[in-house]
């Protein structure tokens, strides 16, 4: 289902994770669907929180680089209803 070139990596995950996940939909008026909480907006990020921002982003800049495209798969099970036994 064509191709890409979008990776992650732990270590960008990990400093995002500590400067707050501040991207995001913060201004959707739906709340959480896990629990149920208004989103509401992300907290001010402090001076080290912004280097790891900035950290991580160029860190998957920097592996966007050098990833060869893979393929994205979409998986789908389809199922046939069984015929009536009694028939």
């Amino acid at each position: 289902m064509g191709s890409s070139s979008d990776v992650t990596n732990a270590v960008s995950a990990t400093l995002l994770d500590y400067a707050g996940r501040p991207f995001g939909t913060w201004q959707q008026e739906e709340p959480c669907v896990y629990c149920g909480a208004p989103i509401g907006r992300p907290r001010e990020r402090n001076l080290p929180q912004r280097v790891a921002t900035r950290a991580a982003f160029l860190l998957d800049r920097l592996q966007a680089s050098i990833v060869k495209p893979h393929a994205n798969w979409i998986h789908v099970l389809f199922s046939k209803p069984r015929a009536n036994a009694s028939r």
